[in-house]
């Protein structure tokens, strides 16, 4: 039985991984566990904070941040020997080094990704989506008609950087893989980039992989997102957002993109806490992440619980979770040319939308609160953490 648990949180863009860490400590205290938040502002875990894990000796402590590794290629919990959860919120193919060590555990949002770990002989992970917490409601009037809240990925600067970086053949492998994220509902930026490289008879040893794959993902966002905004021409929309942070340099902002488009109107970008307040004055809101085929997004849920109408890419998980009919409407990018009219349509009928956003808002209070994903985690957790004593005992006892 867990009783104790160090929650591990420091600064990330919009902060909210900093929020996430305060809502869900709350739902473990109300469960009975102790919970105690380790903070720090950037970097590495500090040693001070090591010197907090021993005196408190959790069960496991636990991060949604991914804390780097130690100069030595070992993780700070291979120290402690105190098993550490990653709770990895994003695409789980940037964090795979994580399972060099044996006290790591993990946990991902897509159904994809955990088959992905799984298949490199690592046992110690499960499906973990996203969650809100479940005080989380609509109290304000509704003064934007639909909002976008979300980064600049700048797709522009990304393809002619890949264009001027590598051959041509390699280039048309980056640009087909992309087409195929794009093209339906089930294929991720990684089986794109396989699929691609066996088209063109290369292989992932012939290429920069790891170097590839970001550019699909980075350059399928980039343009998902904006294609998504400038598809929508006769309803006002509200970008609140910045620009990404990547090597690749210089990096435009929306407003490089959008200043032209008359019914869109720009704001910086807000932290997590900010956009829930955002959405619970939001009629529509756009939501834009094609690098999950079988999983989760916080504003998904964070939409639906404040009273918005959601619009989110047509994925696998998202069919089988909800419909139109429960307040999430599902886009394809070949068919984005529809979308304006479907703007139009439930911006002008507010009894349909409200009753929608209603029944999905009751899905998610049901289903997708930090309540719920304690008592899903209480079912995953401690069969992991037997299986790490019991590994632990079997290395001490050779």
């Amino acid at each position: 039985m867990l009783k104790k648990i160090g929650l591990l949180v420091c600064h990330n863009q919009y902060e909210s991984k900093r929020y996430f860490t305060q809502k869900f400590a709350e739902a473990l205290q109300r469960a009975g566990i102790e919970t105690v938040i380790l903070s720090w502002p950037h970097g590495p875990v500090p040693d001070s904070i090591l010197e907090q894990i021993k005196l408190l000796n959790p069960d496991l402590t636990c991060s949604f941040n991914q804390p780097g590794p130690l100069p030595d290629g070992r993780y700070f919990w291979d120290l402690t020997e105190i098993p550490h959860w990653t709770i990895i919120v994003d695409p789980v193919f940037y964090e795979r080094d994580l399972i060099r060590s044996p006290y790591t555990i993990l946990s991902t949002v897509d159904y994809q990704d955990f088959n992905f770990i799984h298949s490199m002989n690592f046992e110690n992970v499960f499906f973990w989506p996203h969650a809100v917490e479940k005080e989380l409601h609509e109290e304000k009037e509704k003064i934007f008609e639909v909002v976008f809240i979300g980064t600049c990925y700048d797709p522009e600067i990304l393809l002619q950087t890949w264009r001027q970086r590598y051959p041509k053949e390699i280039s048309e492998i980056i640009e087909d893989a992309v087409e195929r994220v794009l093209s339906d509902h089930k294929t991720s930026f990684l089986q794109a980039l396989l699929l691609a490289l066996a088209f063109h008879g290369k292989s992932p040893k012939d290429v920069n992989f790891e170097q590839l794959a970001h550019y699909v993902d980075q350059y399928s966002r980039g343009l998902d997102r904006l294609q998504l905004i400038r598809s929508i021409q006769d309803v006002p929309v509200t970008v609140f957002g910045g620009k990404c942070w990547r090597e690749e340099q210089p990096i435009q902002d929306w407003s490089h993109y959008l200043a032209s488009q008359s019914n869109v109107t720009l704001y910086p970008a807000v932290n997590y806490a900010d956009s829930l307040e955002i959405l619970k004055r939001s009629k529509i809101c756009l939501n834009s992440v094609p690098f999950f085929k079988s999983g989760t997004h916080e504003r998904i849920f964070a939409g639906l619980a404040c009273g918005a109408f959601v619009v989110t890419n047509d994925t696998l998980y998202m069919r089988e979770s909800f419909s139109a009919e429960e307040g999430v409407l599902l886009y394809q990018f070949s068919k984005l040319g529809d979308l304006n009219e479907q703007m139009r349509y439930y911006v002008s009928h507010p009894q349909e939308r409200v009753s929608a956003v209603q029944k999905g808002r009751e899905k998610v209070m049901q289903y997708h609160t930090w309540d719920s994903r304690v008592k899903q985690m209480l079912e995953e957790i401690p069969i992991i953490l037997q299986r790490i004593e019991k590994n632990s005992d079997q290395i001490e006892g050779k």
